[in-house]
C-alpha cells in the first residue's frame, strides 16, 4: 500500500472518529455552549456534525480498500496463472 492510501485512510478513520466523538455529545451541546439556537432547537446542527465527518470518512476509505482489495486479487490470480 502506497504512502497516499495509508495517509487516505488515516484521514477516513480520524474522520470516522470526529464524527462519532460528536454523535457522543449531549443533544444540546450547542446551545449550551454558543448561547443562542443556531437550528431553532431542533437538533439538525448537532446531527449533521455527527453524520457528514463519518460520510466522508466512509468514503475516503472506500478507494484504498478497493485498491489494496484488486492488488491481492491480481497477485493471487498470477500465482495461478
Amino acid at each position: 500500500m502506497n504512502r497516499h492510501a495509508k495517509a487516505l485512510m488515516a484521514l477516513g478513520g480520524f474522520l470516522i472518529v470526529v464524527g462519532v466523538l460528536f454523535a457522543s455529545l449531549p443533544k444540546s451541546w450547542i446551545e449550551d455552549t454558543l448561547g443562542f439556537e443556531p437550528d431553532g432547537g431542533n437538533g439538525l446542527v448537532e446531527l449533521a456534525l455527527a453524520i457528514v465527518p463519518i460520510v466522508i470518512g466512509a468514503c475516503l476509505l472506500v478507494g484504498p480498500v478497493l485498491l489494496r482489495r484488486r492488488s491481492v486479487t491480481q497477485r493471487a490470480i498470477k500465482r495461478t496463472g
